[in-house]
């Protein structure tokens, strides 16, 4: 008879395991899916962040992106990069013929057009020639308001210049703290994250 009840028993065991065991499949699953999803970070799929200088600044003081209202990621924000403005016809885009120079003084482009600045291949040094092909496409974004000018005027754009051309930091906000600022990265950043 023991032998009878240890059979039942271990029979009524098996049987409850087995019903338990998709419900434990499950919570041991959720267990190990939830805390790998929170801590996977949605800019990558958040394509075009547009956010104003200051809360942009803001967010980089803070070290977070979690000022969900302060970004704006569908209205005002479809910049065009500097790859689709140099196939831009200058008769369309008329600003393509300003002087690059004239916009951002103290460039080494001399009588350059913005369009020349974006078709330019000849450089000895390619981070500069990048640089200013941000800032050409960043310019005529705002011009053509590619860009709503709540995220960035060609004021800004005309502060931020000496951060990207001799080094240091721009302060986007006034009192910004030493090594808080922007770094001339910091700044295309900025301007490429306005790119869809």
């Amino acid at each position: 008879m023991i032998k009878n009840d240890n059979a039942v028993n271990v029979g009524v065991a098996s049987n409850e395991t087995t019903k338990a065991f998709p419900r434990r499949r499950f919570v041991r699953g959720i267990g190990v899916a939830v805390p790998i999803a929170l801590s996977v970070s949605a800019k990558s799929a958040l394509a075009c962040h547009c956010t104003s200088v200051s809360a942009n600044s803001s967010i980089k003081l803070a070290n977070s992106h979690n000022a969900t209202a302060d970004v704006n990621s569908t209205v005002g924000c479809a910049g065009w990069s500097p790859l689709t403005w140099k196939t831009q016809a200058a008769n369309n885009y008329p600003e393509l013929n300003a002087v690059f120079s004239s916009k951002f003084p103290n460039s080494i482009t001399g009588s350059l057009t913005m369009l020349g600045v974006l078709q330019s291949t000849n450089s000895s040094n390619p981070a500069i020639q990048r640089r200013y092909k941000v800032f050409a496409a960043a310019y005529l974004n705002i011009f053509y308001n590619k860009v709503d000018q709540r995220y960035y005027k060609v004021t800004d754009m005309q502060d931020m210049w000496p951060a990207v051309e001799n080094g240091g930091e721009y302060a986007p906000v006034p009192n910004t703290p030493v090594g808080k600022g922007w770094s001339k990265q910091d700044i295309l950043d900025y301007f490429i994250r306005t790119w869809p």
